[in-house]
């Protein structure tokens, strides 16, 4: 920007700035990362052998930890149907993912929460009537 020009002329620039922050949708919201896993041949055997995928990787799968966590949220907190969520996959995230890829990844949250949310329930309450005081 030029100071010297109309409407800035005369002015002196200060070392103060005023600030707007867009927040906007990267053209490709996902981001595919592709792993591989090197394979042997056994010369004795004959047998393939695959190196083993990290273990972070593996526990994944298809589907990786934020994208799990937009589903669960889409599903639980929105109440999202399965069908509502593979459109958003598809037409705004442009990823294409099976009901039974987001079963899988809904499934993976349930057991991941399972044990805190059995911590914050404490024990299940006693069968029968319960006691007045």
């Amino acid at each position: 920007m030029r100071h010297d020009r109309p409407p800035y002329a005369g002015l002196v620039p200060l070392n103060q700035w005023a600030v707007l922050q867009q927040i906007d949708l990267a053209e490709k919201p996902c981001l595919v990362t592709e792993h591989r896993a090197q394979r042997f041949r056994d010369p004795a055997t004959g047998r393939i052998v695959q190196a083993a995928w990290p273990r972070e990787v593996e526990a994944a799968g298809l589907v990786g930890p934020r994208l799990t966590a937009l589903i669960a949220y889409l599903k639980s907190v929105c109440h999202t149907s399965f069908s509502t969520i593979r459109k958003f996959c598809r037409d705004v995230l442009g990823a294409t993912i099976s009901r039974g890829q987001l079963a899988k990844a809904l499934d993976k949250v349930s057991q991941a929460l399972q044990g805190p949310h059995e911590r914050i329930a404490g024990p299940p309450a006693a069968s029968g009537t319960a006691q007045r005081r």
